[in-house]
């Protein structure tokens, strides 16, 4: 009997070993609180909750104390996972060797997005979107020299003939308009274009409406109650 005991209690630790048997529940998170996200991600709740209000998750009256204030945990969970992959505006600008001046023509223009527009919330780029950018214009570059000539830079191009940097950016992609690159440039500041191709580009412009950004849509509020969750737009039910 001592011996068949033993047998029993060993094979009941193998079993143990191997984790949950097949029809055993593992139970996910299911909802979440600004508090317990916050703790999980090491963020403060007031950043916390500053994005999921501007992603549209709660309102922006919303009176509740941060742990009174309850959502999914699987329906923003991308979003969760990827806040803390957030970088500033300084770290964004030399990753993809951008100016102060050119990035902020970027965002303007809505060639890049910041993931979030929530007050307070420094690292708000994803750097992937800048990375990307690099990738898309480097594909359709030719190489140049530096003294060469009958090009300009990008933001240069811009302040002669007040043509959008997202227009410009727009017609080199769809290759409308010759792209070189600077080889002895680093990044975004490294672009040219033709000189002759902007001043066509700017003759037969006209003002029209603000191009689609490049960057996947943001985590952000919209005014008829639907939010964009990774890119999806999800309606609110309040």
């Amino acid at each position: 009997m001592i011996q068949v005991s033993l047998r029993g209690l060993n094979h009941a630790k193998v079993l143990k070993s191997m984790g949950p048997e097949p029809s055993e529940l593992v139970k996910a998170r299911r909802l979440h609180s600004v508090v317990s996200a916050a703790q999980t991600l090491g963020r403060t709740p007031a950043m916390i909750d500053g994005i999921l209000t501007a992603a549209g998750v709660f309102p922006a009256d919303d009176p509740r104390a941060h742990n009174r204030k309850v959502f999914s945990a699987e329906t923003y969970a991308d979003l969760l996972a990827e806040i803390p992959t957030w970088v500033g505006s300084g770290e964004m600008m030399t990753a993809i060797g951008a100016k102060k001046s050119s990035f902020a023509f970027l965002e303007s223009d809505g060639v890049l997005t910041p993931r979030t527009n929530a007050p307070k919330v420094i690292a708000r780029w994803r750097l992937s979107d800048g990375l990307a950018l690099l990738e898309r214009l480097s594909a359709v570059a030719q190489p140049l020299s530096a003294e060469a000539g009958g090009w300009e830079g990008i933001q240069q191009a811009q302040k002669r003939k007040g043509v959008p940097v997202g227009q410009i950016i727009d017609r080199m992609l769809s290759g409308k308009l010759a792209l070189g690159k600077d080889e002895s440039a680093f990044g975004y500041n490294g672009f040219r274009v033709r000189v002759r191709g902007v001043n066509a580009l700017a003759q037969n412009s006209r003002p029209s409406l603000r191009k689609r950004g490049l960057s996947p849509a943001p985590y952000r509020r919209r005014p008829s109650g639907v939010a964009w969750v990774c890119g999806m737009a999800v309606i609110s039910t309040r």
